[in-house]
């Protein structure tokens, strides 16, 4: 993602209520399984200090989107987001690594905590760093892909490896590790999300498409039609259309109201896009018209990509 769209999607998916929204609308189907007043934040930022074949340690340092941790019950889970604007081809690994590393950091305050009160336990424990009883806070990463194309990425190190048929027996012997990918252009149950999530998702889901766009917002006035403030600046970073946000605000602070009327600014957008894109062909036309070149013509009448091709051959986009 670009950095501003980056720093925009963390800051919202920050907020307790969009992460829990995020989780039991992605996990759960919506059941309110996570709790907002359960999540306590980390710090983004996991290093460790792994010893090499040199016997020497080398600081890793890698950086999380999100990491928050969560009470369920008794018990405590950490959960991770990572947000994915292209497929990743070395999502799995990558996020492998950020587990990894999160686990490694668990067993190392496990043992600060045992040097720092002097009880080592067994030799055994005492070169682990951590003891037999001792266990460890899962660790769970959710991928939030906002792609045009669907992910066509590996979900699981075992789709990754180069496995002849000779030793497929050695397969089931190999550990496995599996990625968990919202696409979220291809969400079936927007209604899933309980919070202006499902607003959010619900513009990027249809924003290739202005007819089904239309009538997603048109059948869900009542909720378009008032969106906060953040609301509406995240849509809008994420689809690009930040003078058009600024457009919406200026008007709402005119008028002195507190909520943004989403559903006027989409029509809008469609009748400006609608009309870029008539005024656009209509140069392509004079031009293949001009070239003498009417079989061009007609093929970029009906064919979007040879129309895509000769915009650009034209020098029009």
């Amino acid at each position: 993602m670009t950095q501003k769209r980056d720093i925009a999607a963390k800051i919202f998916f920050a907020k307790p209520e969009h992460f829990a929204d995020l989780y039991n609308g992605a996990c759960f189907e919506g059941d309110q399984v996570l709790k907002l007043e359960d999540l306590a934040p980390l710090d983004s930022a996991q290093e460790c200090l792994p010893v090499g074949q040199d016997f020497r340690k080398k600081a890793l340092r890698r950086n999380r989107d999100l990491i928050k941790m969560t009470a369920l019950g008794a018990n405590f889970l950490i959960l991770a987001c990572e947000n994915q604007e292209h497929v990743h081809y070395a999502m799995v690994v990558r996020n492998m690594l950020y587990d990894a590393m999160n686990y490694t950091d668990q067993v190392q305050q496990l043992k600060q905590k045992y040097k720092l009160s002097g009880d080592y336990g067994n030799s055994d424990e005492f070169l682990s760093g951590m003891k037999k009883q001792d266990k460890l806070l899962p660790v769970f990463t959710l991928v939030v892909y906002y792609g045009a194309k669907p992910w066509d990425g590996s979900l699981d190190l075992h789709s990754m490896l180069d496995i002849p048929e000779e030793m497929e027996i050695f397969r089931q012997y190999l550990p496995n590790y599996k990625i968990h990918v919202l696409d979220v252009k291809r969400i079936d149950h927007l209604e899933y999300f309980q919070t202006d999530l499902r607003e959010v998702f619900g513009i990027i889901k249809y924003a290739d498409n202005n007819n089904l766009m239309k009538a997603h917002v048109k059948k869900h006035h009542d909720r378009y039609s008032r969106l906060i403030r953040e609301t509406i600046e995240i849509i809008f970073i994420l689809l690009g259309e930040n003078e058009k946000m600024s457009e919406i605000i200026e008007q709402a602070q005119a008028d002195n109201k507190e909520e943004y009327d989403m559903c006027k600014a989409f029509d809008d957008m469609r009748s400006e896009g609608r009309m870029e894109g008539e005024e656009l062909f209509a140069k392509l036309t004079l031009n293949l018209i001009n070239d003498n070149r009417t079989v061009e013509l007609k093929k970029a009448v009906t064919d979007k990509g040879s129309r895509e091709n000769l915009y650009q051959e034209y020098c029009l986009v």
